[in-house]
């Protein structure tokens, strides 16, 4: 089911996200510049939740309860990680480094995991506010927290390895890399139900979604697109959907046809 349909406003492109009631969080440049937008899963009652006034506002992350929706946004002058509430209101800045972008909130709501630009390390600081702690060093980026909040998948780079750009599973409780992949494209993610990653790949201009256990198994894929490119994707928090943004690509001009609503094969 397609939820949008304007091809000039990338929506989803910079990130998609769910609420525990199945309303579907977007970026899009709607309105001339990135901003954060909801809407119901049948794409009715759009909602504006971001006003740029010359900053943008992307990459959405919701906390488990529904409360905050945690993003990205230069409203201060830098990419920082801000909170607002649910309805867009009260904005919190929660992070005050340079280049903060990709953000993932822990299992119990308490701590928001981000990657910060000054030294390429992911960081967590409270959703409440307040002093950013270590997590993760050098070249590492991209956090994702599992749903039962004991494992970070992340991006990082190996010069040791023959595809330096990787994909990694670590521990929280004693900060081991357990598992490693090579980086796929833009967007990953926790398989609900089980123990695997998903993530989009593909060549030239066609993608689509596959499931990578953590036990090293062979992968299974889950849609079977004939055309289009995947660029952003997002389980629903009870398995059951995906939220999809598909587009064309041509040369560097990129035109997104909106946000779909996937029925999954999920639990």
């Amino acid at each position: 089911m397609q939820i949008t349909s304007a091809t000039a406003r990338r929506e989803g492109f910079y990130g998609i996200a769910w609420t525990p009631d199945l309303r579907i969080v977007y970026s899009s440049n709607a309105g001339g510049l990135y901003d954060l937008w909801i809407v119901k899963p049948d794409g009715s009652d759009p909602q504006r939740l971001t006003e740029s006034t010359g900053e943008s506002n992307v990459f959405p992350a919701v906390s488990p309860d529904g409360r905050y929706i945690v993003f990205s946004s230069d409203r201060s002058g830098e990419n920082n990680i801000w909170r607002i509430d649910s309805d867009g209101r009260n904005a919190v800045q929660l992070t005050h480094g340079t280049n903060e972008y990709h953000s993932s909130i822990s299992a119990d709501g308490q701590w928001v995991f981000y990657d910060t630009g000054q030294k390429s390390e992911v960081h967590k600081v409270p959703i409440s506010g307040g002093e950013s702690v270590f997590v993760i060093p050098g070249s590492a980026g991209h956090p994702i927290i599992s749903p039962d909040g004991k494992l970070v998948a992340y991006t990082y780079y190996d010069e040791q390895q023959k595809e330096p750009w990787r994909l990694g599973v670590m521990r929280l409780d004693d900060n081991v890399l357990s598992r490693s992949w090579p980086q796929p494209f833009r967007c990953y993610g926790w398989t609900p139900g089980t123990l695997a990653l998903t993530s989009i790949a593909g060549e030239n201009t066609v993608s689509n979604l596959w499931s990578q256990p953590l036990d090293g198994t062979l992968p299974t894929q889950l849609t079977d697109f004939k055309e289009k490119r995947l660029y952003w994707f997002e389980w629903s928090p009870n398995g059951r959907y995906i939220a999809l943004a598909r587009g064309e690509w041509s040369s560097d001009v990129v035109a997104i046809s909106g946000v779909n609503f996937l029925v999954s094969g999920g639990n």
